[in-house]
């Protein structure tokens, strides 16, 4: 069965009838071999493929499902390539993030995250969802791997270049956005600009007037990028201007208000003072009359004393 499978996706030119005879041969093994063993796992994969690539997307994902899940439940069964399967089909469907998911754990399961090829697929998913920012940051870690894949960096700059056209496309962006997208498309620049240069020494599979395209396109962007960098540092500054001058205000304001309170405190407390001052001023008046009283009260009887003696 995998012999007719590869036979019928040989590279080379081919009569589309040897194409069908192989792939209806493939699924006849495969499906004779299910039969005699409906726990085949490689046989249902097998069979899944073929399914996948007639657009007969729920019986493949059901069949690599099943997989799927028979191999989880084995310790010595190692199949990678129906989690691969599974998250293609998902990412075939329009499930961007289920596929997302189904790459990242078969990417950590079974290649501790160093497999180029897996984060490859990472990355196109990521591109179809307009996840340009993880896109980029999925094809960095293949070109870790896989420093001389061209393929890998002409698609870095392609998702720093959707990026920045996207972001530019907004009807609202922050200062902070349309600065990285500045840096996206210088960035992006450089990339093109030197898989040109590399295309002088050896081939690497791309046409260089496409590339050429991207770096006037890029370029192009980058200029419309600086005007609306311009602007909006400039609205930004306006900003933080009217901010500053609203925040000296309120700050003229508050002194006003503690001074104000400060004033009256002031007023309260002399006033209660005073009010003191008077009570007490009072009372020493008073305590003066009461003796002034009592020694008027006392004087007559001392002088008839002394008039008897």
């Amino acid at each position: 069965g995998n012999w007719n499978y590869f036979a019928a996706n040989r590279p080379e030119k081919k009569a589309p009838k040897f194409e069908a005879t192989h792939r209806e041969k493939a699924k006849e093994l495969f499906l004779n071999v299910l039969k005699q063993n409906h726990g085949n796992m490689f046989a249902a994969n097998g069979l899944g493929i073929l399914h996948a690539e007639k657009a007969q997307w729920d019986i493949a994902k059901e069949l690599f499902t099943q997989v799927h899940e028979a191999a989880s439940g084995s310790i010595f069964v190692q199949v990678p390539d129906v989690w691969i399967n599974l998250a293609h089909i998902y990412f075939a469907q329009g499930l961007f993030q289920q596929a997302v998911k189904m790459y990242q754990n078969c990417a950590r399961k079974f290649f501790y995250n160093t497999d180029a090829t897996t984060l490859l697929y990472l990355s196109r998913t990521h591109y179809e969802a307009e996840q340009w920012q993880d896109c980029r940051k999925s094809l960095l870690r293949a070109i870790h791997l896989a420093p001389s894949n061209y393929l890998l960096r002409f698609n870095v700059g392609v998702s720093m270049q959707k990026f920045s056209a996207s972001t530019l496309q907004k009807t609202k962006r922050t200062v902070d956005e349309v600065r990285a997208t500045v840096s996206e498309l210088q960035n992006a620049i450089r990339v093109f600009s030197l898989l040109s240069v590399a295309s002088t020494y050896h081939s690497h599979g791309f046409d260089e007037r496409k590339i050429e395209t991207h770096v006037e396109y890029c370029r192009h962007l980058l200029d419309a990028a600086k005007v609306h960098r311009d602007a909006a540092e400039q609205a930004e500054k306006q900003t933080k201007q009217k901010l500053e001058v609203t925040r000296q205000i309120a700050l003229a304001d508050e002194a006003r208000r503690r001074a104000e309170e400060q004033r009256k405190f002031q007023l309260e407390r002399r006033k209660q003072e005073d009010e003191l001052k008077q009570v007490m001023q009072q009372e020493q008046h008073f305590e003066r009359v009461k003796e002034q009283w009592k020694t008027s009260n006392n004087t007559p009887g001392k002088r008839k004393d002394r008039s008897r003696n």
